[in-house]
């Protein structure tokens, strides 16, 4: 059986890695030029909208829309998983010291 503390490390750990992962998607090339396309042909899209066509144009809102969801939810697993790096060093920190305090304690030093 886990130990409370361990799940906490075990997600900690997992969100990290969801973090790194995330970055590693968006700064890979392909994904990078996929998005970039999207924004182009949704800004060319636009300009070439007729505004006096309200489904057109809302359309055309749920899509930019979307698009910044996706990239939003990636940027927010990459914030997470910094802060849960964060986490990760001040436990072991912690972890060590207590461990060097009970060391200390039961040597008598």
């Amino acid at each position: 059986p886990h130990h409370g503390v361990d799940v906490t490390t075990q997600s900690m750990q997992d969100e990290h890695l969801r973090g790194e992962r995330a970055r590693e998607l968006l700064a890979h090339p392909l994904m990078a030029e996929v998005l970039d396309l999207m924004e182009r042909d949704l800004f060319e899209r636009f300009k070439l909208a007729d505004t006096l066509k309200p489904d057109e144009m809302a359309e055309l809102r749920r899509l930019v829309g979307a698009h910044h969801k996706f990239t939003n939810i990636l940027r927010g697993y990459i914030a997470n998983g910094e802060i849960a790096a964060r986490q990760l060093a001040e436990a072991v920190k912690r972890e060590s010291a207590i461990k060097r305090a009970t060391r200390h304690w039961r040597t008598g030093t």
